[in-house]
């Protein structure tokens, strides 16, 4: 790959100039930086004047100063984007707006903070309103950032990311941005089965089909997993994720919706992704 060949174009970053989206922002530019894969990293904020009651540094001058500077230090001006817009009416919500800008820009990634300016909820599953309309409202694979992870840091030197595999397409195309994803020696794939009683019988089609995909990617450092029988697959993936110590993810990558919406033809934000983006202790990736 030349440098000036890259998987994707755009990798967005929205920012309110929290502490969270801040994390979100050194998120993106971990895996921005690592190899070619994206082209520009563009930053996204969306000003209300009207919020004349907010401290001096989350004002829109402030905050696109702060990300300014960071950016110089980092990157040449060919790599970076900053899109600071002023609130447009037409729109009910800011997050409607940075949407929008996304769509226009034709990101290919959305990175956001799990909490915004007014910091964790005293119950940490359950989602902000940003987060909520963000993820049920998105065209493009979101990000949403709980904790900064660096590869250095890790043990093995590298990103694992668990791939929720059901059978359905949209599982199958999680597994190849998963594998775009991975472009550093040491990041490693799980792609994970969390069988319902009533689909046992499918754990080895599901081993064989995740073996053809890999084999079609040709990518080589992936190991399947079958979980232990659940009604309730997105509790069995968190538990697999929070609980076992002989694991570490960094990235849990899930369809917003999966097999069974894929099989009543029905488009909606399923209950297991739901479960795994609020409950989950890595960072989740949601695809459309």
């Amino acid at each position: 790959m030349n440098s000036e060949s890259y998987t994707f174009d755009n990798l967005m970053v929205a920012t309110d100039g929290s502490e969270q989206s801040k994390k979100a922002f050194n998120q993106a530019l971990e895996v921005f930086s690592s190899g070619n894969l994206f082209k520009v990293i563009h930053i996204v904020h969306v000003s209300n004047k009207e919020k004349t009651y907010l401290p001096k540094h989350f004002t829109l001058e402030n905050i696109e100063q702060e990300y300014k500077t960071e950016l110089l230090s980092r990157l040449t001006s060919n790599r970076y984007n900053l899109i600071f817009q002023e609130k447009n009416a037409k729109y009910q919500h800011s997050r409607d707006q940075i949407l929008d800008i996304c769509s226009q820009t034709k990101g290919d990634f959305l990175f956001i903070g799990y909490t915004g300016r007014k910091g964790p909820k005293n119950d940490p599953t359950v989602l902000s309103q940003t987060v909520r309309g963000v993820a049920f409202n998105q065209m493009i694979p979101l990000v949403i950032v709980k904790e900064l992870f660096v590869r250095k840091n890790q043990a093995s030197g590298g990103f694992t990311y668990l791939v929720g595999i059901d059978g359905s397409k949209k599982s199958l195309r999680c597994l190849h941005i998963a594998a775009s994803l991975a472009n550093s020696p040491n990041d490693k794939l799980i792609a994970c089965f969390a069988p319902s009683p009533d689909r046992i019988k499918q754990i080895d089609e599901m081993n064989q089909l995740v073996q053809n995909e890999m084999a079609n990617i040709n990518f080589q450092n992936w190991q399947y997993v079958s979980l232990k029988p659940n009604y309730d697959s997105g509790e069995a993936i968190i538990n697999y994720v929070n609980l076992n110590e002989e694991v570490d993810v960094q990235f849990v990558i899930i369809g917003n919706n999966g097999h069974r919406a894929e099989s009543e033809k029905k488009a909606f934000f399923g209950r297991s992704a739901e479960q795994i983006l609020s409950k989950v202790i890595a960072n989740p990736i949601i695809i459309t």
